[in-house]
């Protein structure tokens, strides 16, 4: 064009620039805009805009500053779309600081935010209260209100999203699918179901719900337990003509399946055809994970073989919780064949893999197997986790190899994997379980100096382990260290240490602690009336309060 004098517009320019763009090559488009004298056409404001909007969309950061410094250098005064641009930039790059002082600079330079620049912000800001001040310096629109909202749900702060709904509607604007969905999600994910509702409520007042609208309560009420009100909901969105999508079955499928309710989830995705949905590769996952959990093998399998017809591959999840649910049925065989077919298929096991297969071998007692996993899963770089040492001590301890349980303890130090509740009472069992009460004593003090709170579990087996040894006054001793410690004891910690007084039998000391079981408002069960009264027939003077008599239910 230039070599036949045919001049070359402005436009014309933007449109290459953009194109570069939307094809992912944005120094092109840099080079595009540098080349533009050459054509006689003066490089503007609008043109450098569309340069550096092109290298933000394609992450191009560092490029950035060069050009609008450039762009300053040629005496070109940018404008607030500019300045839109660099925020954005800057945000993206997690420099929220940086673009806080920009925002500031852009009034002192004659160019003051608009409704663009404080969403951009305020979309970003990790810090609700300065969202907050933002929109308290603007005159909001629509678009900025979502964003805040937006930003207030994410961090757990919904019941103050809320109230921006009356300030919605007290300035005239009146919310849309997107207010009220991004609302109805952030109360969900708090648990305030009801609100939730309410919302939902107005929502169809206002503005019709979508499929993301009535997923998102499903999958509010679902984590609740209240999977017959989800399917309420489900009901409800088909009435109103609004269709599911893969991800409003998957939803309600995972919802039902962790309920419970495996039939019912089956009877969803048979019917996804008739929507003209067809299942993904998480619908499989989610159906597999509930049947094999259900120890249901022979519709796991079932569902295995659809997926595989629907030439959908399994990943690492679909295997895991197919060798998981063969691991729990004892087919253990069946399992290392299925983990050498994914291995096959160049999809390797994971962790959470792996500690399904050690479970399943220390369960059915073959524990050098286990072991063996251990050290596979090391040779291929596949760091075991807390719960793969916890159950290798767990089965260990049960067998009454403690020498090697002790190595596993100093291995799983060594690689920095860190000891957890689990751990520490797996090891107290264990020692409890061989009468080396005094060694897990130490483990007591040893997980309380580490951090590690000791739960009602902890104590049972200490109280437990000291009463079969007859030293019942020690185990009473821990009853005050638990309240000490805020551990507040459980009736089977009484029903224990109420059977080793019986054993001695001190019946006066444990009709005392069953008094204090019945003062800190526990009910004594049938065990422990049981185990009273075998006492008592055999100390036939023995005194008992008339009031805990009255106590006794009269058929045991």
């Amino acid at each position: 064009m230039k070599t036949e004098g045919q001049s070359c517009s402005e436009d014309l320019f933007i449109d290459i620039i953009k194109a570069y763009g939307r094809a992912g090559i944005s120094e092109q488009a840099l080079k595009t805009m540098y080349r533009m004298p050459d054509f006689d056409c003066k490089v503007s404001v609008r043109v450098y805009n569309h340069v550096l909007d092109a290298l933000l969309a394609h992450n191009r950061f560092q490029m950035i500053p060069s050009v609008y410094n450039n762009m300053t250098k040629e005496g070109i005064q940018p404008n607030v779309y500019t300045y839109n641009i660099l925020l954005k930039a800057l945000c993206k790059n997690n420099r929220v600081d940086a673009s806080l002082k920009l925002l500031q600079q852009m009034s002192k330079r004659g160019c003051p935010p608009d409704a663009v620049s404080y969403t951009t912000l305020i979309s970003h800001q990790t810090n609700s209260i300065h969202a907050l001040k933002y929109l308290n310096e603007m005159n909001p629109d629509l678009i900025s209100y979502n964003a805040i909202i937006n930003a207030l749900c994410k961090q757990g702060m919904s019941e103050i999203a809320l109230k921006l709904l009356t300030r919605i509607l007290a300035s005239g604007l009146l919310p849309n699918v997107v207010t009220y969905t991004t609302l109805i999600n952030g109360l969900c994910n708090q648990s305030m179901i009801d609100s939730a509702f309410t919302l939902f409520k107005h929502c169809i007042y206002h503005c019709k719900p979508n499929v993301v609208t009535y997923t998102a309560l499903m999958k509010g009420l679902c984590n609740e337990g209240n999977a017959d009100e989800a399917i309420e909901v489900w009901n409800h969105m088909i009435q109103h003509n609004c269709f599911p999508n893969v991800v409003a079955f998957n939803t309600l499928i995972q919802g039902l399946c962790n309920n419970g309710r495996l039939n019912r989830a089956r009877e969803l995705w048979n019917r996804m055809a008739q929507h003209k949905c067809h299942p993904n590769e998480k619908t499989y996952v989610i159906l597999l994970d509930g049947f094999c959990k259900q120890g249901n093998l022979q519709e796991a399998t079932m569902i295995w073989n659809e997926m595989l017809d629907s030439g959908c591959s399994p990943n690492v999840v679909a295997y895991t919780s197919m060798i998981n649910g063969l691991c729990r049925r004892g087919k253990l065989n069946r399992a290392r064949q299925l983990v050498h077919q994914m291995q096959g298929k160049g999809c390797s096991p994971n962790t959470v893999t792996y500690n399904a297969l050690i479970k399943g071998f220390c369960d059915e007692g073959q524990i050098d197997n286990a072991l063996e996993l251990l050290n596979d899963m090391l040779e291929k770089d596949c760091a075991p986790s807390t719960v793969t040492y916890n159950t290798l001590l767990d089965g260990l301890y049960r067998k009454g190899r403690t020498d090697e349980a002790y190595k596993v303890v100093d291995e799983m130090s060594k690689k920095g994997c860190s000891s957890n509740l689990i751990t520490y009472n797996t090891i107290i069992h264990g020692l409890c379980s061989i009468g080396q009460v005094h060694e897990a004593v130490m483990q007591l003090d040893k997980m309380t100096a580490k951090g590690v709170k000791p739960d009602v579990v902890t104590y049972n087996t200490l109280i437990d382990a000291y009463c079969k040894q007859g030293s019942v006054g020690k185990a009473v001793e821990f009853i005050d260290e638990m309240v000490s410690k805020n551990c507040i004891p459980d009736i089977i910690i009484y029903t224990t240490l109420i059977y080793g007084l019986c054993q001695q039998a001190n019946i006066a000391e444990a009709t005392g602690i069953l008094e204090r079981s019945v003062k800190e408002g526990l009910t004594p069960n049938i065990s422990i009336w049981n185990i009273l009264m075998a006492s008592i027939s055999k100390n036939l003077n023995t005194y008992m309060p008339p009031e805990l008599i009255d106590g006794i239910p009269c058929k045991l």
